[in-house]
């Protein structure tokens, strides 16, 4: 550290109160001069070996009134160029008998600079028709005659070049920007710092290293801050390595789940046909097993002998409120069925291989057939808040080859259903 690097003033003397009656400590009072003592020292010794020293050579007035550091400030007017320059030095003001201040010596540096210009113009245009072609060329034909173009190797040729490239740097830095030519910056932060900024967001820095690196920067960006991605690719195959992939993977996601020829078609309307009521079901809506646009079912039922004559003497057709219109309130939905098979009628071969098990309430329903071997099963739910499209969810667990159990995958209740049964 340099003998001149001023200290902070840390002042070791604080408060002692006395005593409200009686003497006051001899010791405290010894303290608090020892710590006024030390204060004062450290005061002292940075004012006169430091600041004053400092501060010594600084104009103050005594050599030219005009020039005060102290009055007008520390500025190139007000500050010498070498304090002990004399009249042998050329930083001296001869006619002032005063060193030069430093706005002095630019300016002199300056007028000698245009002087010189000047003179060696003027040399130029008087020697001129003393020169050789071949000296006029070396220098520059543009130079003699306006309307000649200088050689790219001649003085000229080179200086509009190095113009050129100057330009160019210029714009390729700047951008379009007109050159002042009085060597000032024209940005408020130089492009050093602009770039060494920028680096040390990717762990980088202008002196020593641009490596390109994210490791343990912490950026937030703000959703509303990034641009959409580019067109999607919704047959992405591989493993994504950017977000840009890991959208379109999920684009392609879409498209297949959908099952349309790219992820953003638009989906047909949902089916809105199918049964309304259990007439239809069992004699319009039957398919082959097979789902397909126009039955989403795909139902394939064996129609039990008489059943589509017994439905067609019904009154009327039910509605799907699992009991036709104008039959009582209160009679149960298997009592509708009482022609049913169950495992102790008597059958034949066409009946055996069907049975139907009227329900109602809350499930789980357990069905035992005595068959000794699993059949088909499907549940027809009948409820009046039960549509074709949202059928409660359910499952079938056989227990054994001679019963089985329908449970819903939660707590439901239907005021009546069919189970059938197919082998």
């Amino acid at each position: 550290m340099s003998i001149y690097d001023l200290k902070n003033l840390n002042f070791s003397f604080y408060k002692r109160n006395a005593p409200r009656s009686g003497p006051t400590s001899s010791d405290k009072w010894n303290d608090s001069f020892e710590e006024i003592k030390n204060d004062l020292a450290n005061l002292s010794n940075e004012w006169n070996q430091k600041l004053i020293k400092t501060l010594a050579g600084l104009p103050v007035g005594d050599s030219d009134s005009s020039i005060n550091a102290v009055a007008n400030g520390l500025d190139g007017a007000n500050l010498w160029v070498n304090r002990d320059a004399d009249s042998s030095s050329t930083y001296y003001d001869t006619t002032n008998a005063r060193p030069l201040s430093v706005e002095e010596a630019l300016d002199a540096i300056h007028t000698l600079i245009t002087n010189t210009t000047e003179d060696l113009q003027d040399y130029i245009a008087e020697h001129a028709a003393a020169l050789s072609s071949a000296e006029e060329a070396a220098i520059g034909a543009h130079i003699f005659d306006a309307s000649q173009t200088s050689s790219s190797t001649s003085l000229d040729g080179k200086s509009e070049t190095n113009r050129l490239n100057i330009n160019q740097l210029a714009r390729d830095v700047y951008g379009s920007v007109t050159l002042n030519g009085n060597g000032n910056a024209v940005l408020n932060n130089s492009l050093l710092a602009m770039v060494d900024a920028l680096l040390e967001i990717h762990n980088g820095n202008w002196d020593d290293d641009i490596t390109v690196d994210h490791s343990g920067v912490s950026i937030s960006v703000s959703q509303t801050g990034i641009n959409s991605s580019a067109p999607g690719d919704d047959s992405f195959a591989g493993a994504p390595t950017n977000l840009e992939e890991d959208l379109d993977q999920i684009r392609t996601l879409l498209k297949t789940i959908k099952g349309t020829l790219t992820w953003q078609t638009a989906l047909s309307a949902l089916y809105a046909g199918g049964p309304d009521s259990l007439e239809d079901l069992f004699t319009s809506t039957a398919g082959t097993g097979v789902k397909a646009a126009g039955n989403p079912w795909g139902y394939d039922l064996v129609d039990l002998d008489g059943l589509a004559t017994g439905l067609d003497s019904l009154p009327t057709q039910l509605t799907g409120s699992g009991l036709p219109d104008g039959v009582p309130d209160g009679i149960a939905a298997q009592d509708m069925f009482e022609w049913m098979v169950d495992a102790s009628t008597t059958i034949d071969g066409q009946y055996f291989r069907r049975m139907e098990t009227g329900v109602e309430g809350p499930g789980p329903y357990v069905v035992y057939h005595g068959r000794g071997s699993y059949p088909v099963v499907q549940l027809v739910q009948l409820s009046p808040t039960v549509t074709v499209s949202g059928q409660f969810d359910y499952t079938i667990e056989h227990d054994n080859t001679n019963q089985f159990t329908v449970e819903f995958s939660e707590v439901r209740s239907l005021a009546s259903g069919v189970i059938i049964s197919v082998w």
